[in-house]
């Protein structure tokens, strides 16, 4: 079974009780201050898992001003007190990502009335909430957004958690249907162009 593992600058973050609680069989790898030990795969890894994302799943590869965190794993997740990157590892390999980040959408290309929803100061997103496609159906994604809601209702500040997702993805807009409340579907602006779906919901806390 896959590994589920957190990597934050301040803190160790458990995600085995969860995992157990939910009865996936999960370990919990703990990783030290600044996220030094990512077992050599960790960055690395979680940057392959989100390219292949955009280029396999997404169709339009990497857009740098969509996807810049991805360049800079390290300063973007691990370096920031309040952001976070939970990767499962199977065998060595990331095979499942999810990120948690200050912001609401941007604009642009986000409506601007959506972007001005979110402060920047109280709410946190969740990103790249990704799971490669033989590891699906196993509660991998649905294990890392609950472990990443928990350590986002004990961060101080966040009264919010946003996410937006591509529904043209397989299952992704039921899985977050059966999360979230949808604030926004973006469908019908069309705001990123032909090929791209974007639903915007957000989790209650």
């Amino acid at each position: 079974m896959p590994v589920v593992t957190a990597f934050r600058s301040a803190s160790i973050i458990s995600a085995s009780k969860i995992a157990g609680e939910k009865g996936l069989g999960l370990a919990a790898e703990e990783v030290g201050p600044g996220g030094a030990l990512l077992f050599g795969c960790g960055v690395d890894g979680a940057r392959r898992v989100m390219l292949d994302t955009f280029y396999q799943e997404f169709g339009y590869g990497y857009v740098p001003q969509w996807h810049r965190d991805i360049v800079n794993i390290t300063g973007t997740y691990l370096d920031h007190p309040r952001h976070l990157l939970l990767v499962a590892v199977h065998q060595g390999e990331v095979v499942a990502t999810t990120g948690v980040r200050s912001g609401g959408p941007a604009h642009p290309p986000h409506p601007l009335w959506l972007a001005e929803r979110y402060s920047p100061d109280t709410t946190a997103q969740l990103v790249r909430v990704y799971v490669r496609p033989e590891h699906r159906r196993r509660g991998l994604a649905r294990t890392l957004v609950d472990a990443a809601c928990d350590v986002i209702a004990d961060t101080p500040g966040y009264d919010r958690v946003y996410v937006h997702t591509n529904v043209n993805v397989d299952g992704a807009e039921a899985f977050w249907r059966s999360l979230a409340k949808e604030v926004f579907d973006a469908r019908i602006t069309g705001e990123h162009g032909p090929g791209v779906a974007t639903v915007h919901f957000e989790i209650p806390m």
